[in-house]
Parts: structure tokens; sequence; C-alpha cells
């Protein structure tokens, strides 16, 4: 059984893939799994990044674990669940307009947030 198999098994269909990493999803949760050899590091950083997101309130995955499975790490996250923004202005030309300003807006409360972290990506691409 190979690796894809395995995490299959364990977490669910394939939803996802990346040049990074691949998620799988099963009901309310979702793996993000990162090719063999990411650094350790990197997945901690992400995983304390959506830590630090989630204080906020922003509509995003919440992170709840980081773990280590067939030597490649992932992390563990509640499910965003929908359809795509492409389907929706595929199906409905007209309403375009009204979800770009909806868009917009979540841009706009993004860019009102303040996070500090002890950690910058500055810093971390610097380690890279």
């Amino acid at each position: 059984m190979d690796s894809s198999d395995v995490f299959k098994e364990k977490f669910g269909e394939l939803v996802g893939r990346g040049a990074q990493a691949a998620v799988y999803a099963r009901d309310d949760v979702a793996v993000k799994v990162y090719r063999a050899g990411y650094p350790k590091a990197y997945v901690f950083y992400e995983a304390m990044i959506m830590s630090y997101i989630e204080a906020t309130d922003l509509p995003i995955a919440r992170a709840h674990e980081v773990l280590c499975v067939n030597g490649q790490m992932a992390i563990r996250m509640s499910r965003v669940t929908g359809r795509s923004l492409n389907a929706i202005m595929t199906e409905a030309p007209d309403k375009v307009p009204e979800i770009l300003d909806k868009i917009v807006a979540l841009q706009r409360q993004i860019h009102e947030k303040r996070i500090f972290l002890p950690v910058r990506l500055k810093d971390k691409l610097r380690i890279a």
C-alpha cells in the first residue's frame, strides 16, 4: 500500500493537491499532508499562523493538531465546505459584481487585523 492509499484510508478522499501538500477530507475534518522531506519547522509555523489568525474571528479553517504519518508531516484542521467562487460566478454571471464586493469587503477585513508574531515571515524566509 503506497502512502496516498494510507492517507486516503486514514483521512478520507483526496480533495486537493498543490506543490507542497495534498489535502484529504472526511466529514468536517481536513488533513493537509506535506510532501516527504518538507521541513517540520515550516509545518509548525503554518499551524501557528493559523492559530493566530483564528483569534481574529476571520472565516478560516481551524488548526487542531500537527502530526506525522508515514514520515510525512500533516496538519489536521476543520474542513471548509461550499461551492467554489468559480462555480458560483460561472453559474450566475449576473452575481459577479455582488460577489466581487463581498471579496473586497473580506480583503478589507483581513487588512484591518493586526497580528504580532514571534517569528516574522521575513526571518523565516532567511532560514529557507
